[in-house]
């Protein structure tokens, strides 16, 4: 019985944890560039499973039935998200896989699909939402006139007054899954996973809509909520069971 109540309990907190992921993705329907999580979960081995060696007692029947479920890392979805039209110099949509790569106020380097930008006071060239720098291909900062008007193309030539200034620095990787999203729309990699320059392909005057479906996630989230329901009204039902055996089955002995 207090078995049943330790599954019951891991799948109560397991559909927690999808909701929040669901509710994050929500939130970001409307981001430039957010790419959808996916809450990704495993079966968890009973202990005498796991550790054979440390358990003098196994009871085979429930050992059988598993340990519950365990989450595991959560999984980014890198597709395509559509370009949405602003006709903004200075807005462009990664055509296919890659990031931005940009460069914040204290040096660290972080990758974006967010191409909204801008230029600031000294003539960086800035995500809209934040002061991190957009980098070329040789990883620098990308320095402009700022009384200028700007233009990209879709090979990611930056030019002023028909002269090439720079060209955009489109970095990707051999295994994206291991990007950790940091906030602000923008992933960092490990130590481990090197960032490779690749020919850039953009649309500009337009920005990568978010990847999220409103639709999918609020029928996941209905889901994730009964689930949780019924591990709820399981655990009740074992209490009560549990609380009958230790107050009935003494009386009546």
């Amino acid at each position: 019985m207090i078995y049943g109540l330790y599954l019951s309990t891991a799948g109560m907190i397991s559909q927690q944890y999808r909701q929040d992921v669901i509710a994050n993705n929500v939130a970001n329907v409307d981001t430039a560039g957010f790419k959808r999580d996916v809450a990704v979960f495993r079966a968890r081995q009973a202990a005498a499973m796991e550790r054979p060696g440390a358990m003098r007692y196994a009871q085979p029947v429930l050992d059988d039935l598993g340990g519950g479920i365990l989450a595991n890392p959560t999984y980014t979805v890198f597709r395509q998200g559509a370009p949405e039209l602003t006709y903004n110099d200075l807005d462009v949509t990664i055509i296919g896989s890659g990031f931005l790569a940009v460069r914040s106020p204290d040096g660290t380097t972080s990758y974006t699909r967010d191409g909204r930008m801008t230029v600031d006071t000294q003539g960086y060239l800035t995500m809209a939402t934040s002061s991190n720098r957009v980098l070329d291909t040789a990883g620098g900062e990308v320095q402009l006139d700022p009384g200028l008007p700007v233009q990209i193309a879709a090979d990611g030539t930056v030019s002023q007054a028909g002269q090439v200034i720079n060209v955009l620095g489109v970095s990707d990787f051999d295994q994206p899954q291991a990007l950790r999203k940091v906030g602000e729309n923008l992933f960092q990699a490990p130590p481990q996973l090197a960032a490779r320059s690749v020919a850039g392909h953009f649309k500009p005057g337009s920005f990568e809509r978010s990847t999220v479906d409103p639709t999918t996630e609020l029928v996941a989230m209905i889901q994730a909520q009964r689930a949780y329901e019924a591990n709820a009204s399981l655990i009740r039902v074992q209490d009560q069971t549990l609380g009958r055996v230790v107050n009935d089955l003494a009386r009546n002995i």
